[in-house]
């Protein structure tokens, strides 16, 4: 399962983060071994803030993430820099 987002009302779709990479199988094996991952929602909060709920397990359970925008951009000016002290 991954979250992606546009800056150009959908035309490119620069940065992508998976959520959910399911138990890692491929193929044939996907939808019997992955956890079946189905039906996203997503949903914004406060501003930048994302709410996602998908069906796992084969719709037998729901999983919830929330996450900020930075983080699926990959950068968040809040962060302490790497190696700061």
């Amino acid at each position: 399962m991954s979250i992606a987002i546009s800056d150009d009302d959908g035309l490119n779709w620069p940065w992508i983060r998976d959520i959910d990479t399911g138990f890692g199988f491929c193929g044939p094996m996907n939808w019997d071994l992955n956890g079946q991952l189905a039906y996203p929602t997503l949903i914004e909060g406060q501003p930048g803030e994302l709410h996602v709920a998908y069906s796992w397990a084969g719709r037998q359970a729901i999983c919830y993430v929330t996450l900020s925008e930075q983080e699926v951009i990959g950068y968040d000016p809040a962060a302490t820099p790497f190696g700061s002290f």
